[in-house]
């Protein structure tokens, strides 16, 4: 019996160790039972409803009256110092796990024939998991149950002792298979941490419950409470003005909802001014044992709010009740009611449903680990946990803004980046390369926005797409800004044609040459250089020079292609100072140009007719 008392206090303490579930003791305690997937679907509830009445009804008898061994007694056991003290909710939930494997592996075995390896393996682990789709750590929480039971059977007195024999070896084979779940439970853990990033609350959704109906309708019943006019209330404006104070508090402070389903009255009125803030002592909550009361820090305006509900709405519903949030029966909430009502306000409020106490502390602890990392530490006080468990369980934008500030500087580094800005300046998007319709009230829109631009010549790419962001700038917004741009030059052209702007550019002009004759080809006369030279800066006789003699080839014969001017400009240092100095636009128009003027020469020459000079 001695054995079986030691290998009982053994396994107590098994949850804690790192062979069985590969966190620190801190971790173990402050992950929650949402982030690890331990609670049940609405699906594995109704099944585990079903099992439990089909159990009840079933002959779950004991082959030896001395035994005395039920899962009464396993629950009672379980908050006892052998057991390892349970809370009464957590021992609750593990006697119904153990009975829901019971109902799993056979209906009329009784409770030490649950203890059966092979049953839990075909029936419980092969079968009922894949059929009700348990996620690993719901799978993980049943397991645990039954490594609980084993112990409680191995301290039962009136167990015979082959029997404790073959329930320490069935314990040891459960102990394996949680450690081969951890790796699937840690996995979904991840994944959730990663879902939760875009459901993060914003700034905007705290705005928007302060500004709802609902939360107007609160503030306004609880004036009125205060100033005396209403001594009565529904169940309606009850369940309203308690969540609205629910969801403040919560918001505000980013606790855990078992602190706010032990809150007491008492301890409300018991609140300290520190600094112009109203402290409240939350003394019983999840890790009040390392940690000491948890802390609900509220504003002036909220701490009134809080007790005049305490003083005088919360007597409406019970006189006799100590906690604070109550159901409208007049019992205590659970951490589960409260969780339930949070969302429930938050979707009166026009926002998402899916809000809960460990999304809001998900987004408190990445928004100051992000934003203000050195209140880090004063973030783990208020919220009882050490700043490793918040890195690790909590903490989610972060990771992605370092990442991809690591993947931007790697590219860097490698190159990558001056390549894909280079195949994005040759390789125009298909949306720049499309002709756009321009109707007339679209151009008056281009003239009355761009109206400066247009009188000065001066805008560029970056300037033009600034402009098109400004709400001045929408009525543009179906064209591309390449086309914009390009409609701004289309515009300055024709400006100086007209001669509406003829001082405020300079422009490269030809002779003139003489006219053709009417059979000639009138494909050959010289087209000048593009009307990019009006907006960039103009070649010099010397530049000229540099480009006819490092792109000779080019102008001679084959594609005018920005490859082949790179590659012969980066022959010489003189190159590289012009593509420094000009866009690889105005070199291949030049390049372009010279060539149609070498094409003129030749058929000056081949007619008799002079050269036209530079």
């Amino acid at each position: 019996m001695a054995n079986a008392r030691r290998y009982c206090r053994l396994d107590n303490g098994i949850s804690s160790s790192s062979e069985y579930t590969g966190d620190t003791e801190d971790q173990a305690d402050d992950v929650d039972q949402e982030q690890l997937d331990r609670s049940v679907s609405a699906d594995e509830e109704d099944t585990r409803v079903d099992v439990l009445d089909d159990l009840d009804s079933a002959e779950i008898t004991e082959s030896d009256p001395g035994r005395h061994l039920s899962f009464d007694d396993f629950e009672h056991w379980l908050k006892l110092p052998d057991g390892g003290l349970k809370p009464v909710k957590s021992a609750k939930q593990h006697k119904q796990q153990v009975m829901v494997i019971g109902g799993a592996v056979g209906k009329n075995c009784d409770c030490l024939d649950i203890i059966n390896t092979k049953l839990i393996r075909e029936r419980f682990l092969d079968h009922y998991v894949k059929e009700q789709k348990f996620l690993p750590g719901t799978t993980r929480s049943y397991l645990t149950s039954v490594v609980h039971f084993c112990n409680y059977v191995l301290d039962h007195e009136a167990v015979a002792e082959e029997d404790k024999v073959r329930v320490s070896t069935a314990a040891q084979c459960i102990r394996r298979w949680i450690t081969a779940f951890r790796k699937e439970c840690n996995q979904r853990v991840l994944e959730k941490m990663d879902d939760d990033i875009s459901k993060l609350i914003k700034p905007e959704d705290v705005s928007t419950f302060e500004n709802s109906e609902l939360s107007k309708e609160a503030v306004k019943f609880l004036g009125a409470v205060a100033s005396g006019e209403i001594d009565t209330i529904s169940s309606l404006q009850y369940i309203n003005v308690r969540d609205y104070l629910l969801a403040r508090i919560v918001l505000a402070n980013a606790n855990r909802t078992g602190v706010l389903a032990n809150l007491e009255t008492e301890q409300v009125r018991r609140a300290r001014n520190v600094d112009g803030h109203m402290v409240i002592s939350v003394s019983k909550h999840k890790s009040a044992w390392k940690y000491g009361p948890a802390k609900l820090v509220l504003s002036n305006i909220l701490y009134r709010w809080l007790k005049v509900f305490v003083d005088s709405v919360v007597p409406m519903i019970s006189g006799a009740a100590t906690g604070v949030f109550l159901a409208t029966t007049g019992e205590a909430m659970t951490s589960g009611q409260i969780t339930k009502q949070l969302q429930s306000v938050w979707k009166k409020a026009g926002l998402s449903e899916k809000i809960t106490c460990m999304l809001v502390r998900k987004t408190a602890v990445s928004t100051i680990h992000q934003e203000v990392p050195a209140m880090a530490a004063n973030l783990a006080d208020l919220m009882c946990h050490r700043t490793e468990t918040a890195a690790k369980c909590y903490r989610l934008v972060n990771r992605e803004k370092t990442s991809v500030e690591a993947a931007r500087q790697l590219s860097i580094l490698t190159g990558a980046s001056s390549t894909e800005q280079s195949q994005k300046t040759e390789l125009p998007s298909t949306s720049d390369c499309r002709r756009a319709v321009w109707m007339s009230e679209d151009v008056n829109s281009l003239k009355a926005i761009f109206s400066q631009e247009l009188q000065t010549s001066d805008f560029s790419m970056p300037s033009v797409k600034m402009k098109m962001r400004k709400p001045e700038g929408q009525c543009l917004a179906h064209f591309s800004v390449r086309q914009v741009y390009d409609k701004l030059r289309s515009e300055t052209q024709n400006s100086e044609k007209n001669g509406e702007s003829s001082s405020q550019s300079t422009t490269v002009s030809l002779p003139e040459i003489p006219e053709a004759k009417e059979d000639e080809d009138r494909s050959s006369d010289i087209v000048p250089p593009s009307s990019n030279s009006t907006f960039y800066k103009v070649f010099t006789q010397e530049e000229i020079t540099v480009i006819l003699d490092c792109c000779k080839s080019i102008v001679e014969s084959g594609p005018v292609s920005q490859d082949r001017i790179t590659e012969s400009l980066n022959s010489s240092v003189a190159g590289l100072h012009i593509l420094k100095k000009f866009p690889l636009a105005q070199i291949t128009n030049r390049l372009k140009y010279e060539r149609r003027r070498k094409l003129m020469k030749a058929t000056a020459t081949a007619t008799s007719l002079p050269a036209p000079k530079l």
